[in-house]
Parts: C-alpha cells; sequence; structure tokens
C-alpha cells in the first residue's frame, strides 16, 4: 500500500512549507499548522513578505521582509539557515524555530521554488541555543575591551616541566610592534626578536627572577619597531597559581613618550648640576679677569705707543671672554638676562676682523664685504663681538684640512629694518645630521679637547635674544655660509664708549675694600690708590667690621663689597656695613647677579670683571657726583 506524498510530509513532526516564484506559500504540512498554531490551510493565506509573520532574529529584534530566510532564498537563490521567532497564530505568544530554506532553481538560474523545512526549538533547546549566544557575545565584548586597552594583554605560563608558552595574546598589537597579530600569537617570539640582545639577556635574567619568587613582574625594554625605529615598552605581569603551573597575565603599554620624558628630565637635571659647577669655575675664571683688567690699564699708561695697541687688544679679549662666561651660565638659568644697549654691527665686524688677521693662519684669505655705514643692533658690544668671533673661529676650524681657504664676512642691508651678517668659509661643510643638532648645548664634531659645542650654543641664544634669526646652508665638501638676520635698533647710533673717570672726589676719600681673592683685591687697591682714594682693604667680613668700627671709619667715603665670599657672605654683610657706615654708599661687585632686589642697600651694583672705568664711574655715581 502507498502513500500520497501529502500524507507523507504530514506524518513528519518537523515542519514544511513550500513558496513559489511569486512569493506565494502553496503548501504547508500538519506539523508546520501545528507549530505555529494555525488552522489547517490558514498558511497558504500570506507571502513570505505578510507583516503577520512578525518574525524577530534569535536576539529578539524585528527582521525586515527581505531578511526572512523563506524571501531571503527566493531572493538571493543561496540557501538559508536562521534561528528564528514567529508570532503564533493565538496572537500573543511566539514559536521559535530552526528554519532552513533552499532554493530551486530553473534552468535559466532563477528560483522557481523555495523549500523551506523547520523544527520547533524546546525550552531546553532554546536555552542550550541562549547560552551559546550568550557566550559568544561574552567572548566578543571581552575582545572589544581588549582591542580597547592602549596596550597588549597576554596570559604566559610557566609550567613544572617543559618550556614556557604564551596562552594569550591580544590587543593592539601591530600598532605598538609593528608585527602581524595572527603571526605574534602563533609565534611570540617574533616580538622578542625586535628586541636588542643585552635588553633580552636582561628580560630574560627579570623573568626568571619573577618566576622563582612567584612574584608580579614588570620591566622596561627597548624594541625596534619596523616603522617608528627605537621604542620602549613596558611589561607588567601578575602570577596566579594554577593546575598547569604559574600563569602571569599581564600588559605591554608603549612608555616611549614617558621613557624620553624621562630622558628629558635627566638631562636638564645633569646641565642644572653643569650650569652649578660652571658658576664655581666662572668665579674663579672672574677673579682671574678681575686682576688682570685693573694691571692691564696700569700697564696701558706707562706703555709705547706700538705696546697700547697691544694691551687693548688683550683688554678686549679678556672682557669678550667675561661675556662668554656669562652667556654659558645663561644656558643653566632661567631667567631674563637685562635688555642690552645698540652696538654697531658694522663696527663690531671690523674689530673682529682686526682680530682675525693678527691671530688666523696667514694661509686664510679674509674677504671684508662692509656694505653699510653704521648698523645699530639691539646687543651689547660684547654679545655682538661673540657672534662674530665664534662664527669666524668656526669658519677657521672648518678649513684646517682645506687647500683653498677663503673666509667672506659680509655686513649687508636686508629689507626694511634689519640687518644681515654673513660669514662664509671653504672648509669641509657638514651634513644633514651635523646641521640638525647646531646649537645643541655640549654636541661638537671637534676632537677631544678642542671644543664642547657651547660656543655655538651661546652664540645662537644671543642672535635669539636680540630679536634675530639665523640660517646655515652647507654640504659636505662644499663649505658652510652662516647668515645671521639682526633687527635694527630704533632710534639708536653704535654704542658710545664709557666716558673717561672724572677726578677723585673732593675732599679726603677713603675706600674700603673687601674682597677676599688677595690678586684681585691687591689689583683693586692699585686703580683706586692711582685715582687718590686711600684704601682700607679687607680679606672677608671679620676685617670688614673691624674698620667699619674702627678709629678711621668716619672717614670711609665708600665701600666696594664682593659678593661671593667664604663665612659670611657680601649678601649677609651688606646690611651690618649700611648700619654701621650710614654715610658711606655700598657698590656690589659680583661675576653672577641672579636676583638685584635682594641687594637693597647697594649704591650701585656692578658685574666683575671691571676696569678702573667702570668702577670709578660707579663710585661717582654712588656719590652723587658726576663724572
Amino acid at each position: 500500500m502507498s502513500l500520497a506524498p501529502d500524507a507523507l510530509l504530514d506524518a513528519l513532526d518537523v515542519g514544511v512549507m513550500l513558496l513559489d516564484g511569486d512569493g506565494h506559500f502553496r503548501y504547508a504540512n500538519r506539523a508546520a499548522h501545528g507549530i505555529f498554531g494555525f488552522a489547517p490551510g490558514e498558511i497558504a493565506t500570506r507571502t513570505g513578505r505578510d507583516p503577520r509573520w512578525d518574525l524577530v532574529d534569535e536576539a529578539g529584534h524585528p527582521l525586515p521582509p527581505e531578511e526572512r530566510p523563506s524571501v531571503r532564498a527566493l531572493r538571493t537563490g543561496v540557501p538559508v539557515q536562521a534561528v528564528v521567532g514567529v508570532l503564533r497564530g493565538d496572537g500573543a505568544t511566539r514559536a521559535w524555530i530552526n528554519a532552513s530554506a533552499v532554493p530551486h532553481l530553473r534552468a535559466d538560474g532563477t528560483v522557481e521554488r523555495v523549500l523551506v523545512t523547520f523544527t520547533h526549538l524546546t525550552a531546553q533547546q532554546l536555552g542550550v541555543h541562549e547560552t551559546r549566544r550568550a557566550l559568544d557575545e561574552s567572548i566578543a565584548h571581552a575582545q572589544r575591551v581588549v582591542d580597547a586597552v592602549p596596550g597588549i594583554v597576554y596570559q604566559w605560563l610557566h609550567p613544572p616541566t617543559g618550556p614556557d608558552h604564551v596562552t594569550f595574546l591580544g590587543g593592539r598589537i601591530l600598532e605598538l610592534l609593528g608585527v602581524d597579530p595572527i603571526l605574534a600569537r602563533r609565534d611570540p617570539e617574533t616580538f622578542f626578536q625586535r628586541v636588542p640582545a643585552e635588553a633580552r639577556d636582561a628580560l630574560d635574567a627579570a623573568i626568571a627572577s619573577a618566576v622563582s619568587r612567584g612574584a608580579v613582574f614588570e620591566h622596561e625594554l627597548p624594541y625596534l619597531h619596523p616603522a617608528f625605529g627605537l621604542r620602549w615598552a613596558r611589561v607588567r605581569g601578575v602570577p596566579e597559581d594554577t593546575p598547569d603551573g604559574l600563569l602571569y597575565t599581564g600588559i605591554i603599554l608603549d612608555v616611549t613618550e614617558s621613557h624620553l620624558l624621562a630622558e628629558r628630565v635627566r638631562r636638564a637635571q645633569r646641565r642644572e648640576a653643569m650650569a652649578q659647577m660652571a658658576g664655581g669655575i666662572a668665579h674663579n675664571f672672574n677673579n682671574m679677569l678681575a686682576t688682570i683688567l685693573p694691571n692691564l690699564e696700569l700697564a696701558r699708561e706707562g706703555a709705547s705707543e706700538a705696546q697700547r695697541a697691544l694691551i687693548a687688544d688683550a683688554e678686549r679679549a679678556a672682557h669678550n671672554a667675561a661675556d662668554l662666561v656669562r652667556r654659558m651660565l645663561a644656558l643653566g638659568r632661567s631667567e631674563g638676562r637685562t635688555p642690552a644697549t645698540a652696538a654697531d654691527l658694522a663696527t663690531v665686524v671690523r674689530e673682529v676682523l682686526h682680530i682675525c688677521r693678527n691671530t688666523l693662519d696667514k694661509g686664510i684669505a679674509l674677504d671684508e664685504r662692509i656694505l653699510v655705514p653704521v648698523a645699530p643692533v639691539p646687543c651689547a658690544e660684547g654679545d655682538l663681538q661673540q657672534i662674530v668671533l665664534n662664527l669666524c673661529l668656526n669658519a677657521r676650524d672648518a678649513m684646517a684640512r682645506s687647500e683653498r681657504k677663503q673666509l667672506t664676512i659680509a655686513v649687508e642691508p636686508e629689507g626694511t629694518g634689519h640687518v644681515r651678517l654673513v660669514v662664509r668659509d671653504s672648509g669641509i661643510g657638514m651634513s644633514e645630521e651635523t646641521q640638525r643638532r647646531l646649537g645643541e648645548p655640549f654636541f661638537s664634531t671637534k676632537e677631544t679637547g678642542r671644543g664642547t659645542g657651547l660656543g655655538l650654543a651661546t652664540t645662537f641664544q644671543t642672535i635669539g635674544e636680540a630679536g634675530g634669526s639665523w640660517h646655515v646652508a652647507s654640504a659636505l665638501g662644499q663649505g658652510t655660509t652662516f647668515t645671521v638676520t639682526l633687527p635694527l635698533a630704533r632710534g639708536s647710533g653704535p654704542a658710545a664708549a664709557p666716558p673717561e673717570p672724572g677726578p677723585a672726589p673732593a675732599g679726603p676719600g677713603v675706600a674700603l675694600l673687601v674682597d677676599d681673592e688677595e690678586l684681585v683685591r691687591k689689583a683693586m687697591q692699585r686703580m683706586l690708590e692711582r685715582s687718590g682714594y686711600a684704601v682700607l682693604a679687607a680679606g672677608g667680613a671679620e676685617d670688614a667690621l673691624r674698620h667699619a668700627r674702627g678709629p678711621d671709619a668716619r672717614r670711609i667715603s665708600v665701600v666696594l663689597l664682593d659678593l661671593s665670599m667664604p663665612g659670611t657672605s657680601g649678601q649677609a654683610l651688606l646690611p651690618r656695613l649700611r648700619e654701621l657706615l650710614p654715610d658711606a654708599p655700598v657698590v656690589v661687585m659680583s661675576g653672577h647677579i641672579a636676583d638685584r632686589s635682594e641687594l637693597a642697600g647697594a649704591a650701585e651694583v656692578i658685574q666683575k670683571p671691571v676696569g678702573s672705568r667702570e668702577v670709578l664711574a660707579a663710585i661717582h655715581r654712588a656719590r652723587g657726583q658726576t663724572p
């Protein structure tokens, strides 16, 4: 006995429905009607897009008609399988089904009909499905969290026996390491191959130490990024005892920026320490110059014309040396410098050329091109001399091994309100890397002992303080051209020479000279006595106070006080002298004066080293006299 096809389909507990090419359901078996709670033949009254199906996806979201399994298979010609919820015939509950829609194609490739089969998901089956879906969503959520971490998350297992291995690796692997994430997860050694050998040894030692103690692991190491070069990473791991061994869960972070910041802080600290050391050296250096200058002035008075010219050059060099020390100290200080008066660039260049002709290698051909009569710029004369002299000396050094030695120095007008200084040499030139580092303190291409890298650093700082700019053009083997552009000082002419000191004050004059350096004290004493003063010399605070309380105290008309002295400093001594000698103005002298507001009791403050002209002018001003 044979059964009709419909009877066979009705005997199945699987729902069967047939959708024709026009989108209408032409057949549904008994199981289909039962699962949906429909009356027999009711399904045949609907189409695949009928809104009464009210289909939702497995997450409970409404399913657009075009995305329903049967319609999608009809539209695309591709089988579709999905879990969906269908509104039952009672209009209140849903039937959850696992549906499969298989299209049947004509010879021309168009869809003739779609066979839809489905099973009813029981509560237990639906629970398993929901659990699986929730697990998948949880894993996806965890992956999103890992991907949002600004680093790499890992788990690394140290088993009781056998080699260590990474059990999980995720996060920004490509961004941080420049390594394909798939390769990194497959073989984490790919990352460690980018760690320099010494750093890898240190990393292995740190890991072994942490494992032996079961302690939290944290280590910072460099690695080579294929696109960005040397980078720094911090690896941290927290241990956990597991049945499989010691499991470290941790994170790898890019700490390049913080590492560079820490390095800049360390450099700044080293620079500050060097500046403090330089302060002590500068004090001693200025004391030497304070001895040299007065003695040079005294020697000049009795010298011949030729000797006086040589002594004048020596005095100028001593003053320039003092200016250089002050600028070196400024590299390590944050306070600004006192605004400078105007100096004539054309005059300064002529003076430097005079020095160069007397001191440079005679094989260097000097070409002078001063195209402006005067060029007053807002810069102290000593600072301006150092700018020109430093550029000339660097040019000299660059031409040391050149067959052709040509040094050109030009002063030219530059637009409106500016002047240009050009120093061009025919030396060995500079690479692009050297040009990028020009002006960096303590960077020098010269041999050890022949340069500190401070010359150009102080030169460029002075140019910036004067409101100017600089540019360098150079190539290896083709010489170098430095171009310095400076603003012209408004309403200023060339800096005038300080006036000659006037006569000694009328009437008896006694100067109390307080300085702990014997050579400086003797030189200053000779200079003051040559100018008509009687001098009471004191090597420290105790001697100074003894004179201030002694029988000659009433005759003291001025005090010259050095600030930097062992024991009681000049700054601490100043108010006591003002109390004991209220009618004697105090002229303070120091190689470095950081804050003049702390010297309120001083009538004048001058910076060492100084010559007789500056000292006497300060004394005159302090005593209210006109030079």
